[in-house]
């Protein structure tokens, strides 16, 4: 049965992914055998653009070699924090915000599905909120509020850093086989 998230829509000119090998200042060539590849989405804030990022980075799993399992954590958790993003901080200005989802396959013997998560919004970092008392909170009848504590147990890693003039970066690792 065909994953349900993964969908085609339309491509707008300004939203258009780009495809780039990450460079590093001290290195001047890449060698022959590399695995590590890099590619980006930038996005205006809109809420419609969400299927643009799960697609986007659904497939780019999946070429990556990730199992469906894997691919679905990843997918989850891309969605959620972009969704907070866009909920949370970016809320009135959301058309005129950009939104950067980018993804880098690292590693051969153990391999990484890593996204970077870059936003213009106000420094917020989801790593201090990812602990929580889920017990505590179903009992309390709460339906929301456990987007990032989810992220935190589907992702390997969590990283957030905030770049002054930049914005948030939020960095989800997934190790995979």
């Amino acid at each position: 049965m065909p994953n349900p998230i993964k969908r085609t829509i339309k491509k707008k000119k300004t939203d258009k992914p780009t495809s780039r090998k990450k460079k590093n200042s001290h290195e001047k060539k890449r060698p022959e055998n590399s695995t590590d590849t890099a590619h980006e989405l930038t996005i205006t804030g809109n809420p419609n653009n969400l299927l643009r990022i799960r697609d986007f980075i659904g497939n780019a799993a999946q070429k990556a070699g990730v199992s469906e399992a894997l691919n679905d954590d990843i997918v989850i958790s891309v969605d959620e924090a972009c969704s907070n993003i866009l909920e949370h901080n970016y809320k009135k200005l959301r058309h005129k915000k950009k939104l950067t989802v980018r993804w880098e396959v690292k590693g051969k013997k153990r391999k990484r599905f890593e996204i970077i998560i870059t936003d213009e919004g106000t420094p917020f970092d989801p790593t201090a909120h990812s602990h929580m008392n889920v017990r505590r909170h179903l009992k309390d009848m709460k339906s929301r509020g456990m987007g990032i504590y989810l992220i935190s147990r589907l992702m390997s890693s969590v990283q957030h850093r905030y770049v002054n003039g930049s914005g948030n970066i939020l960095t989800l690792i997934k190790y995979f086989k």
